[in-house]
C-alpha cells in the first residue's frame, strides 16, 4: 500500500512473537533481485491526486457555497437553484432516520424505466422519505429524492469531474487505456434492486483498503466496520481520558433489519479496523491499522486479540481464511499465516513490497494469487516456494488492491489503480484475456466472480458498481449492468439463496450522510416447485 503519511517503512523492525515453532522465511536482497529486479517498479506521489473525500451532504454544501465553482459545470450540468432543491430534498430524507430499512416493496413508489429510479404514485402507507402525495418527485435506491432523473445524472457527472483517483505511478491511467480490448455496452441483465439499509454506516479507515470491509456469514447476515460512540459497559472512566469514538463490527440481519454490535474495540479507541473476514467455522476476524487482529467466536462469544507486528508501517492490509488457518498480509511487506485453533504463527514470509490482496485457487489451496505495491501480479505455489513466484502476470500499469480467482479455477481477475480490470485464463498467463474499464477513470478496489462464474462485479472509486456478463464477451465486445449510487464502495460479495431460487449481490457504501448496505437480486432462470403446496 504505497501512500505517504501512514507510517514509514522500517525494514529493521522485528515482529515480537514468542512462538518457537514459527517457520520464518527470509530471503536476501540478492535473491529478491533474481526474481524482481527486472520488474518495472517506480514510486510516484502526486499530493493533489486524492480521492473525493467529502460525504454527500458536505459535497452539496460545498457546491452551493463555492462562488468560484466552475462556470462550465454550473452552466451545463446543474444550477445553484437545483443544488438548493437537492439539499432540501436531502434534508427530508435525513429527517426520516428511523430503524426501519428502506425496502423496495414497502415504499410508496414504483420503478420507472429500466433503471433503479422510482416515482411516488403507489398508495402504500409504509413509512417513507417522500410524502405519498408528492407525485412530482422521484426516489432512488438510497432513498434520495430528486426533481427528475436528469438532476441525479447531472450530479453524478459533476462528481466524476471533481473526482481525482489516486495513483502511485505517473500517467498509469493514460497508459492503461491503450490496453483496453473489451468494450462493454450497458444493458439491464435482470439484477433488481432488493433493499437499502440506511442505518449502517460502513467505515473506511484507509482510502486504498476497500475490498474487505464487509463480509457475509450467510445470505441474511452481513458484518461491517463502523465507528461507535456507545459507552462500553463497566467503563465508568471511559469518557474522562479516552476518545469517545471507537471501532466496532456490527451485524445486520437482512431479513429483519435488526442490528447488533458483535465486536467492539473500546479497550483501545485509537485502533481502527482495516479488514474483516468471516470463516466457515463461525469466527469473525478483524485486522487493524496498528498491526493487531481480533478474533470473535460467534458461537461462544469468546474474543481473542493478537499482535502480528509492532512496525510503525504494520497495517494489516488483508486477511483470508483457508482451511484451518488465516493468512494476513501486512504493510511492512510480509505474509503471515496463523493457526485458527490456537492462533500461533505458522509461517512468516518477507517480500520486497507490500501485498494488498490475496486469492486462493479454489481447487488447490497451496496455490494463491497475490497483488500489491507492484505493477505485476504473482502466483505462488507453497510446495515450490513461499515467496518465489511460479508465474509473473504482467499488464497493469499501477498498484493493485483487489483480485479474485473463479470458482471453477480457470480464471483470475485483478483490479488496479490504473482504472482497469483484467481477466486472465490460467492456461495462458502471458497476456490478459480481457482488459476493461468502468464508467469513470477511477481506481478499481473490488473485484468478485459470482457463484457460477458467469459474471464479474467490480467497483470504481466512487459511485459505480459494474456487473459484467462474461458469457457475452465476443470479439472485443460485451455487456454489463451498471449500478449507480453516491458514496465509496467498501466491499461487495455474492451469495446464493438457500433454496437455489436466485443470487444476491451485497455492497457496502461509505458515506457519513447517506451510506449503508445495498443489496441487488437476480432470480434464477430455473423453475422450482413448492412442495409445501401439496
Amino acid at each position: 500500500m504505497g501512500y505517504p503519511g501512514f507510517g514509514y517503512q522500517d525494514k529493521e523492525a522485528e515482529i515480537i512473537i514468542s512462538d518457537s515453532d514459527i517457520n520464518k522465511t527470509i530471503i536476501s536482497n540478492q535473491d529478491l533481485n533474481e526474481f524482481y529486479a527486472n520488474i518495472p517498479y517506480k514510486f510516484y506521489i502526486n499530493d493533489e491526486n486524492y480521492e473525493l473525500d467529502s460525504d454527500f451532504l458536505n459535497f452539496i454544501y460545498n457546491l452551493i457555497l463555492n462562488n468560484d465553482f466552475d462556470s462550465f459545470m454550473n452552466k451545463n450540468f446543474i444550477s445553484s437553484t437545483e443544488l438548493a432543491s437537492i439539499l432540501n430534498n436531502l434534508n427530508k430524507r435525513l429527517k426520516n432516520n428511523g430503524k426501519v430499512p428502506i425496502l423496495s416493496n414497502n415504499l410508496p413508489i414504483k420503478e420507472v424505466d429500466e433503471d433503479t429510479y422510482t416515482d411516488t404514485d403507489s398508495d402504500s402507507d409504509t413509512d417513507s422519505d417522500v410524502d405519498s402525495d408528492d407525485d412530482s418527485k422521484i426516489i432512488d435506491i438510497q432513498g434520495l429524492i430528486w426533481d427528475n432523473i436528469e438532476q441525479r445524472e447531472n450530479l453524478l457527472k459533476i462528481r466524476e469531474l471533481k473526482h481525482k483517483s489516486f495513483t502511485n505511478i505517473t500517467d498509469s491511467k493514460q497508459d492503461a487505456q491503450k490496453d483496453i480490448n473489451t468494450i462493454l455496452k450497458n444493458i439491464n441483465y435482470g439484477w433488481k434492486f432488493g433493499v437499502y439499509f440506511k442505518i449502517p454506516k460502513p467505515k473506511l479507515s484507509h482510502f486504498q483498503l476497500r475490498n474487505n470491509l464487509i463480509c457475509l456469514n450467510s445470505i441474511k447476515e452481513v458484518f461491517y466496520n463502523e465507528l461507535s460512540n456507545e459507552k462500553p459497559p463497566n467503563h465508568d472512566y471511559y469518557d474522562l481520558s479516552l476518545p469517545t469514538l471507537h471501532s466496532v463490527i456490527k451485524k445486520i440481519n437482512t431479513y429483519t433489519g435488526d442490528i447488533e454490535t458483535v465486536l467492539s474495540l473500546d479497550d483501545d479507541p485509537i485502533e481502527r479496523i482495516s479488514t474483516i473476514e468471516c470463516t466457515d467455522n463461525g469466527l469473525l476476524i478483524a485486522g487493524t491499522l496498528t498491526g493487531s487482529y481480533h478474533v470473535k467466536n460467534l458461537k461462544t462469544g469468546d474474543t481473542t486479540k493478537k499482535i502480528l507486528t509492532t512496525n510503525s508501517n504494520g497495517i494489516i492490509n488483508f486477511a483470508k481464511s483457508v482451511e484451518d488457518s488465516i493468512l494476513f498480509s501486512t504493510n511492512d511487506m510480509r505474509l503471515i499465516t496463523t493457526d485458527l485453533q490456537n492462533f500461533k504463527v505458522r509461517s512468516m514470509v518477507d517480500f520486497p513490497w507490500a501485498i494488498n490482496s490475496v486469492s486462493f485457487n479454489p481447487l488447490d489451496p497451496n496455490i494463491k494469487l497475490i497483488v500489491g505495491d507492484n505493477i505485476n501480479s504473482f502466483i505462488l505455489d507453497d510446495r515450490v516456494s513461499a515467496n518465489k513466484p511460479v508465474n509473473i502476470i504482467k499488464g497493469h500499469k499501477d498498484f493493485s488492491f483487489a483480485c479474485d480467482w473463479s470458482h471453477n479455477g480457470t480464471s483470475i481477475a485483478t483490479g488496479n489503480q490504473d482504472s482497469t480490470v483484467r481477466v486472465y485464463d490460467i492456461r495462458n498467463l502471458k497476456e490478459n484475456q480481457y482488459c476493461m474499464k468502468g464508467e469513470i477513470e477511477s481506481s478499481v478496489r473490488n473485484v468478485k466472480f459470482n457463484n457460477n462464474d458467469s459474471m464479474l462485479a467490480f467497483s470504481e472509486g466512487i459511485d459505480y458498481v459494474n456487473l459484467v456478463d462474461l458469457n457475452s464477451i465476443d470479439s472485443g465486445q460485451g455487456s454489463k449492468q451498471v449500478i449507480s449510487m453516491f458514496g465509496k464502495i467498501v466491499g461487495l460479495d455474492f451469495s446464493n439463496y438457500d433454496d437455489g431460487t436466485g443470487e444476491m449481490l451485497t455492497v457496502g457504501i461509505n458515506d457519513e450522510s447517506i451510506g449503508g448496505i445495498l443489496q441487488y437480486l437476480l432470480e434464477s432462470e430455473e423453475t422450482y416447485v413448492d412442495y409445501d403446496w401439496f
